[in-house]
């Protein structure tokens, strides 16, 4: 097949070949060896880019686990309450699960922390509304192997929420940062430093 080069610089394609690789409208242009190569691309639209655009924007995805949240509920100064401030001005996102709001709920009502039920509830409110569900499959993610079973949870979520980050003070889930299969996991100090001081 020929294509003639015009006195404007331009090639009109022959419609066979134009019909064999699709109904493109625009062309990578490359030279390979003297060879003018034509690659059918799609140029996305507007909408598409932008809602791409916004969702690297959108606030991180993050697992805290029980006990920092605990910190963040109960204690109203220093680094837990900036991760409550951070999390109620949606700078990032807590995720939860069915097992870890279980485990929230169960642990409020520790008879050493003296919350009565009205009391409970009122902390739960400054948590859970700005917190996103995830449903985590059946059977769960592969994630690295952890010394205390009771933190798997909050791994599994990790994984299955697409965390950006697993804030811990846990020895045992601390020292899993680094591993495969699972999103960072870092000291509440360092999550401050990286999602809350930019």
């Amino acid at each position: 097949m020929l294509a003639k080069l015009t006195s404007k610089n331009q090639l009109t394609l022959p419609k066979s070949a134009v019909q064999a690789v699709g109904q493109a409208q625009y062309f990578d242009v490359a030279v390979r060896e003297r060879q003018i190569v034509l690659t059918p691309v799609r140029i996305q639209r507007g909408d598409a880019l932008r809602a791409k655009l916004a969702a690297m924007r959108a606030p991180a995805r993050v697992v805290l686990d029980t006990n920092m949240v605990l910190s963040a509920l109960l204690f109203g100064a220093g680094t837990a309450a900036r991760v409550r401030a951070g999390w109620q001005a949606e700078r990032f996102v807590p995720l939860a699960s069915t097992a870890t709001a279980h485990e929230l709920v169960r642990v409020l009502a520790y008879p050493e922390f003296g919350l009565s039920a009205a009391e409970q509830e009122e902390l739960l409110a400054d948590c859970l509304p700005w917190a996103h569900v995830v449903k985590v499959p059946e059977p769960p993610p592969a994630v690295p192997r952890c010394r205390d079973p009771s933190d798997v949870m909050f791994l599994h979520l990790a994984v299955a929420g697409k965390a950006r980050a697993l804030v811990s003070g846990d020895r045992d889930l601390l020292e899993l940062a680094g591993a495969k299969r699972v999103c960072p996991i870092v000291t509440v100090d360092a999550f401050c430093w990286q999602f809350l001081d930019r």
